[in-house]
């Protein structure tokens, strides 16, 4: 198996620490699974399927960000699509998705959490944009 999105928040609601993550399985690369691991009960438990075509790997682990009891990562979705943020709600156990700015362009996106919000920062016509 090999790690393409992990992530660690805190589900205030149900008072849990929780780790996600979605994994590709070395012996077919077509199929991902996602576990959650809770550590009140101490268990991996598998759950819906992440959002994402596992041909668009990221090439390294993607670590998402927590903020108000989701974690959220820009992902391809697909190989034809343009990406999006995606977020899970810990509570829930279940996906959001968000678009980026009209302007977006896929130079050194990066995705921050800070003072509660989400930023991404993005290059475009060689200036380094910040969005909210």
């Amino acid at each position: 198996m090999k790690f393409l999105y992990c992530g660690f928040g805190y589900d205030q609601v149900n008072d849990r620490y929780n780790v996600l993550a979605v994994v590709l399985n070395g012996y077919n690369l077509n199929e991902t699974k996602t576990l959650i691991y809770t550590y009140r009960e101490k268990n991996w438990t598998t759950i819906q399927k992440f959002p994402c075509d596992p041909r668009c790997d990221p090439g390294q682990l993607e670590v998402g960000k927590f903020l108000s009891g989701t974690l959220n990562w820009i992902i391809n979705k697909n190989v034809v699509s343009k990406k999006v943020i995606v977020s899970f709600d810990l509570e829930k156990e279940t996906y959001g998705e968000m678009s980026l700015p009209q302007d977006y362009c896929d130079n050194n996106t990066v995705l921050y959490v800070s003072s509660n919000r989400i930023y991404i920062s993005f290059d475009h016509s060689n200036k380094t944009h910040w969005v909210v």
